[in-house]
Formats: structure tokens, C-alpha cells, sequence
């Protein structure tokens, strides 16, 4: 818990000293595993103009496990389910996905930024033609 802590303070000062473009994030309550996020729809795409309110759980053993990330807004996106679950493999241990402890927070917000951008089926969230 404390190593999570001690990231998180440093993850969070880099947020706030050099936010990526069109998202800002605070923690949630003064809580250190509890982000809010708020993401604006990328210029050009179907979302933009959209502004997205996300919630994001930091895991006690964080960085080895990847934050739990949802949206709150609702969102019709091919890779975001009805609750909020976004289906990007930097969010998911391996070997289902590329989770790295590497990773940190600003990058996993670009990525989901990128995500809202395509709007590509992933397999998990992808609906079956029959089923249409």
C-alpha cells in the first residue's frame, strides 16, 4: 500500500504539472486511490464538444495491477460497454492484455483518449452479426 501511495503522490503532481490535452484529473474526496477524470471529446471525432466524467480505482497493488477506469457519462462507443468498461488492453493484465508497471496514470489517459478517437470493434465488446 505504501509503494501505491508513493506513486500515486508522484503521478498525481505530474498531472497536475503537465496535464495530457483535454483531460484533467483530481483525486476523488482528498483520496489518494480515487481518481475523477473529465475527458473532452477529441476535435473532428463524433464526440467532440463531449465532455466525459470518468471514475478511476487505484488497486492496492498498484503498479502491478492496472487501474479499474469507467466512464461515468454515457457514451455509444463500440469499445466502452453500458457500464462505463473500456476495452483497452493497457487496462488489462496479460496475458489477456499489456499491462505493464510501467504504465502510469498520463499514459493510460492518452490511451483512453485515443480509444474515444476509433471507433473500431474490439473483440470483447463486439456483438455477434446474428445477434444484430
Amino acid at each position: 500500500m505504501a509503494a501505491m501511495r508513493g506513486r500515486m503522490r508522484k503521478e498525481i503532481a505530474m498531472l497536475e504539472s503537465d496535464p495530457p490535452f483535454g483531460v484533467s484529473a483530481w483525486p476523488k474526496d482528498d483520496k489518494i486511490d480515487q481518481l475523477e477524470a473529465q475527458i473532452l471529446g477529441p476535435d473532428g471525432s463524433p464526440y467532440d464538444k463531449g465532455v466525459f466524467q470518468l471514475e478511476i480505482e487505484i488497486p492496492e497493488r498498484y503498479p502491478f495491477e492496472p487501474p479499474k477506469v469507467r466512464f461515468l457519462t454515457p457514451i455509444y462507443h463500440p469499445n466502452i460497454d453500458d457500464g462505463g468498461r473500456i476495452c483497452l488492453d493497457t487496462l488489462k493484465m496479460q496475458p489477456k492484455g499489456s499491462w505493464l508497471p510501467s504504465v502510469n496514470i498520463t499514459l493510460q489517459y492518452k490511451g483512453i483518449n485515443n480509444q474515444v478517437c476509433i471507433a473500431e470493434f474490439s473483440q470483447e465488446f463486439a456483438v455477434p452479426v446474428e445477434m444484430l
